[in-house]
């Protein structure tokens, strides 16, 4: 029985131990999303800045008569799309943060 005792908690050291690697292994995953998803939406946000400049100036040209209103149209349309592509890429960051938390959450909980 006592061999058995002992055979019963290295098997439950072995299943911690690759339970906390198994954690760790989601918080580097879920850390490496999020910065990923970081630099997407701050590229994205440069994105809806440079098309909203773009924007501006087909509206000036076209007020001073270099520009048709076909120029004012895509600028417009290009604006909308980095703006819905920066709310995409917005979503994809809070749900890489809320993983991370979570994964971080099964760390706390796992050291307690």
């Amino acid at each position: 029985k006592i061999e058995q005792a002992h055979i019963a908690l290295r098997l439950v050291s072995d299943q911690e131990r690759q339970l906390r690697l198994q954690i760790a292994a989601e918080v580097e995953t879920a850390y490496l999303a999020l910065v990923q998803a970081e630099e997407q939406l701050s590229s994205q946000q440069e994105t809806v800045g440079q098309a909203r400049k773009s924007l501006q100036l087909a509206e000036i040209r076209f007020q001073e008569g270099t520009a048709t209103q076909l120029d004012v149209l895509n600028a417009q349309l290009a604006m909308q799309q980095a703006q819905t592509n920066e709310s995409q890429y917005l979503l994809q960051y809070n749900i890489a943060r809320d993983q991370l938390l979570s994964a971080m959450n099964l760390l706390e909980i796992e050291s307690e």
